[in-house]
């Protein structure tokens, strides 16, 4: 475990979390007012459900942190920020953010328009996948923000899609459809459409997105280094990828199982992943699926079986995390002021958005993160990475992908101490994951030691269900007690990166290093299907390889037989 900056005064607290911080507002850190797209969104998205947190018997300060917090954990946080970048010239680019559903924001909501059609159930998936946003991303400015070209695309294609969209459902309110826009993943965007609606107007959408998709410029760095200027972005395949819900039940069934789970699968991962389930003739064994569901629904909970009413949830919910727990008692309170059962619709957000849809728990965005250090309520901030999840998913597929970062999670969540509950929260980005520890508080012997000791993981390497133990890349930073600058911080925050990228790459040397030298590009590691390979091979091989070669030479230099071998077997990875 790399720290990589400690100047905090820790110590155990000996009174009630609500009452060493005064107000609730101040306790859920959180903004008192919300600006007019953020309200839009919210009014937008949810306006039933969300009438009880504005009820000014309950106290606007309060309700407008509530509904702030809801509406962050359901609007991708990433693109709601305003981003610029300056150019060489002192010229300065702007794009405005845009609130769009987050990938559970997005599903939940495409869910629910689903279910409420009575009829025969249709629904058509439009995901829009930036080819080259890596190559933007690499493009920064001299500001002291080092800002990024990718957040001017980003925020560019948000709001593209998201007016174009908008218009769409102007133009066709005759039309019984539902259409949802969100953002799936760093460089993906989907457009769902639930209903009858003809197949006609469904490609005349996908061609326009694709064609006003055209018109956004970028700056990318190309693999020799050289930066092209202000090219039009490009969408993999050409366009919009459309995935429809099968009409077959079973292949309906498993859609719609990893859809509630995040997953968008087509009919190529619908095959995949039933072939798991064939008999010895070929065919799907029906109980052999039954009793895939039944396992993965017992998996798949939040409760413990004895949490049955509402309020016991919002005990157990406000145990695990204090702002959504006040979220449910605030839901409460205003059914009992007015004879209403708001409260089932504010605990099927939390449900069905705000927790983790694989992990079922709540995690926190990133974004949540930073905001929790600038205001000074962070002590301790740990990574772990792992760091194969793109080549699991590309070479093993989508359900291999999540099952390591499953497997992952677990490994860690199981090791912490439960007295420190109430203290830490957790944050998640793709494999990589967060422990965040509260200003002021220690953590117990056993998290210590279950932190100090989280060196590798243990996945599914291959179909056969054979598992292999990959590192896990670990750092950590302490903030002291003077309120960090967000310029400052977000150096912190960079350096943090890079100790973790470093700590992951010195444990793949290691085990490299402990085959034998002479043997070591032949072994199991290193062969084509491994996931080594596959990593330091792929689309980033380039800057992969060079950064592990730096650290081979700093790390190695002294021990010449090591050092020849490591760098023999990086250079065997070059594809022929």
């Amino acid at each position: 475990m790399t720290e990589i900056l400690s100047n905090s005064s820790n110590k155990k607290f000996d009174k009630p979390i609500l009452k060493q911080h005064g107000s609730l507002s101040e306790v859920m850190g959180l903004k008192s007012q919300l600006n007019d797209n953020e309200r839009k969104f919210l009014d937008s998205t949810y306006p039933k459900i969300l009438d009880c947190l504005k009820d000014e018997k309950l106290g606007g300060g309060f309700v407008e942190s509530i509904l702030y917090k809801i509406k962050m954990l359901t609007a991708d946080p990433g693109l709601e920020r305003d981003s610029k970048f300056i150019l060489e010239n002192g010229e300065e680019i702007s794009a405005q953010g845009t609130p769009v559903l987050s990938r559970s924001g997005f599903v939940h909501k495409v869910l629910e328009s689903l279910s409420e059609k009575t009829n025969e159930k249709k629904l058509t998936v439009l995901i829009f996948d930036i080819a080259n946003l890596r190559q933007a991303d690499l493009v920064k400015d001299n500001s002291q923000a080092n800002n990024s070209y990718a957040d001017i695309i980003l925020n560019q294609t948000a709001s593209t899609v998201d007016n174009l969209v908008k218009e769409f459902r102007e133009e066709n309110t005759d039309e019984d459809f539902e259409i949802e826009f969100g953002r799936y993943g760093g460089d993906e965007f989907v457009v769902g459409i639930t209903g009858n609606l003809n197949d006609e107007k469904k490609t005349e959408l996908a061609r326009r997105i694709k064609l006003e998709l055209s018109q956004i410029e970028g700056k990318y760095v190309q693999a020799n280094g050289e930066v092209e200027h202000f090219v039009p972005i490009r969408l993999k395949g050409g366009g919009a990828e459309r995935i429809d819900l099968p009409t077959d039940p079973i292949f309906e069934d498993i859609f719609l199982h990893y859809f509630q789970r995040g997953l968008i699968f087509d009919q190529n991962e619908i095959e995949k992943t039933l072939s798991k389930f064939n008999n010895e003739k070929g065919n799907i064994d029906i109980d052999k699926l039954q009793n895939f569901y039944k396992k993965e629904d017992q998996d798949y909970h939040i409760y413990p079986t004895d949490v049955e009413t509402t309020k016991d949830k919002a005990n157990f919910i406000l145990k695990k995390n204090k702002e959504l727990g006040l979220i449910i008692l605030v839901a409460i309170r205003y059914d009992k002021l007015n004879n209403t059962n708001t409260v089932e619709g504010v605990l099927n957000i939390i449900e069905n958005i705000i927790f983790d849809p694989l992990l079922r728990e709540h995690i926190l965005t990133f974004t949540e993160i930073y905001n929790k250090i600038e205001s000074g309520r962070v002590g301790q901030l740990y990574t772990f990475d792992l760091r194969f999840i793109k080549e699991i998913n590309d070479n093993l597929g989508l359900v291999s992908g999540d099952m390591a970062i499953k497997e992952t999670w677990n490994q860690l969540r199981n090791k912490i101490d439960s007295q420190d509950e109430g203290y830490i929260s957790f944050g998640r980005r793709g494999g990589t994951f967060y422990l965040v520890v509260d200003k002021g508080y220690i953590l117990s012997e056993q998290t210590m030691q279950a932190i100090d000791s989280f060196s590798h993981s243990n996945i599914l390497s291959d179909e056969n269900h054979e598992t292999q133990s990959v590192p896990i890349g670990c750092a950590s930073v302490s903030f002291g007690d003077d309120i960090i600058e967000k310029e400052e911080l977000k150096k912190c925050i960079d350096i943090l990166y890079e100790k973790t990228n470093e700590d992951w790459s010195l444990k793949i040397l290691e085990d490299l290093a402990k085959l034998n030298l002479k043997e070591a590009k032949n072994s199991q590691q290193l062969t084509k299907d491994s996931l080594v390979y596959k990593f330091f091979t792929g689309k980033r091989r380039i800057e992969r390889q060079n950064a592990i070669k730096k650290i081979i030479f700093d790390k190695y230099k002294n021990n010449i037989q090591v050092f020849q071998s490591l760098m023999t077997t990086i250079a065997s990875l070059d594809i022929e």
